[in-house]
């Protein structure tokens, strides 16, 4: 089972398969997130609980599909994807139990730390060269308080112009969610600059954008709970979706560089796929032979006139081939050499 499975997965990430599976992913997680969208401006609550977490889904299934196997980067940003899916499904059902609610929140505090944790080393050879061989990037202070200011600053916000008593646990819980926000924000910044090519320098850039997009998306949800009005939440939630998935999606696009280090970590590219590919199809060419033998069997079967034709040929070429073999003229073997005498006359007369 393992060894089909393993051919599956080195079949699908065949270049053109790569992309087309890319493409359908990003297609579906599209369409599912203006399906949500649309249907929570009609307030359709069955469909609009469906697609919640759909989006995150198909990008978690992209990730772990098209990615190479066996590597951090997959099993972080697969995981994380996973994870925020099921984090957006039980936010969705927070009206029922505080307890949906905690775990959603938990969830998303998990995600942010797997991507500050993936954000923090560097991910290529090259970046390591420019960031002087240091398996980490530097923290840069500056940029860290520059990621504290808006969690901050609307954390205090919400605690002074909340609608209810909010209480010491839940305002000492916000002030440490919101530091983790700051956290993932000032790590995906402080990539910027330690780049060694121009494209990684779009990367960095686009995933410092993902980040504040979901940054903003979190705190937004904060702002919806506490302080906005209920008759005004549609399009507050409409808002915060949108920053939502247009930062993931950001995010899990910038790491592209992981993949192409990943590539040159595991032999050089498109040589370690193909020799992936052929390794992982082996099960499969095994397969096929056995097929095409049966199928001869079979064919010799139902039609003699194949089988006799078949041993026509190969008597006639095996008897041209002994009758090159033997030769003509002064140095051809005698074919009558059965016995030792004739053979060592034969080698004599040779060597003379």
């Amino acid at each position: 089972m393992t060894s089909v499975w393993d051919a599956f997965i080195a079949n699908i990430r065949r270049p053109l398969v790569k992309k087309i599976i890319s493409l359908l992913f990003r297609v579906l997680f599209i369409a599912a997130c203006m399906t949500h969208i649309a249907f929570e401006m009609e307030e359709n609550i069955v469909v609009h609980r469906i697609t919640k977490g759909l989006p995150l889904m198909m990008l978690s299934c992209r990730a772990f599909l098209v990615w190479p196997r066996k590597v951090e980067s997959m099993i972080v940003y697969s995981v994380g994807a996973f994870l925020s899916g099921c984090g957006d499904i039980l936010l969705d059902y927070s009206d029922y139990s505080s307890v949906y609610f905690v775990t959603g929140v938990l969830l998303f505090m998990i995600v942010h730390l797997l991507y500050s944790w993936q954000f923090t080393k560097p991910p290529t050879p090259q970046q390591r060269k420019a960031n002087n061989n240091a398996p980490y990037y530097p923290l840069h202070p500056l940029r860290f308080i520059f990621s504290m200011i808006l969690p901050m600053v609307t954390v205090v916000w919400v605690i002074a112009n909340a609608q209810a008593n909010i209480g010491p646990v839940i305002e000492g819980g916000m002030f440490v969610y919101g530091t983790i926000l700051a956290i993932d924000l000032w790590r995906a910044l402080a990539r910027i600059g330690h780049e060694a090519t121009q494209e990684e320098m779009i990367y960095s850039y686009t995933r410092a954008i993902g980040s504040f997009f979901f940054m903003v998306c979190d705190l937004l949800v904060i702002i919806e709970v506490y302080v906005w009005p209920p008759d005004k939440k549609k399009y507050l939630y409409i808002t915060l979706m949108v920053c939502y998935y247009l930062g993931q999606y950001l995010i899990l696009h910038a790491t592209k560089e992981e993949q192409m280090y990943m590539d040159h970590k595991l032999g050089g590219g498109k040589e370690q796929q193909q020799k992936a590919i052929v390794a992982g199809t082996t099960t499969f060419q095994k397969k096929k032979k056995k097929r095409k033998r049966y199928s001869i069997t079979v064919c010799n079967i139902v039609c003699p006139s194949i089988l006799i034709n078949d041993l026509k040929s190969h008597f006639s070429t095996s008897t041209r081939y002994s009758n090159n073999m033997r030769g003509v003229g002064e140095y051809a073997a005698p074919r009558d050499s059965s016995t030792k005498s004739n053979i060592n006359a034969w080698k004599s007369s040779v060597e003379r």
